[in-house]
């Protein structure tokens, strides 16, 4: 069942999660002072709202497609990033 407040839908939502998540989640609502059921909107809301994985990626692979490269060359060159990585935070290691 939904109903509209405001810009808000309520959304009667039945969910199962584990005892030791409903435990995590009724604590962290009582030390933000909010009932479970704001706290978890508000997770819910938080979540969807981050991009996904494939939707941050979208330009790179954009930017791949027009390059030109092979897949061979696309993963020689990560490759080489990661060794070059690796090689600045040893240095900067001492």
């Amino acid at each position: 069942m939904t109903t509209s407040i405001d810009d808000k839908t309520e959304l009667a939502l039945r969910l199962k999660i584990s005892k030791k998540a409903a435990e995590k989640l009724a604590q962290h609502a009582t030390e933000t002072g909010r009932s479970v059921d704001d706290y978890a909107s508000d997770l819910l809301e938080q979540a969807i709202a981050k991009p996904s994985l494939e939707e941050i990626l979208a330009p790179v692979r954009e930017d791949l497609v027009r390059s030109g490269m092979t897949e061979q060359q696309i993963m020689a060159l990560g490759r080489q990033e990661l060794e070059a990585l690796r090689r600045e935070r040893k240095a900067s290691r001492g």
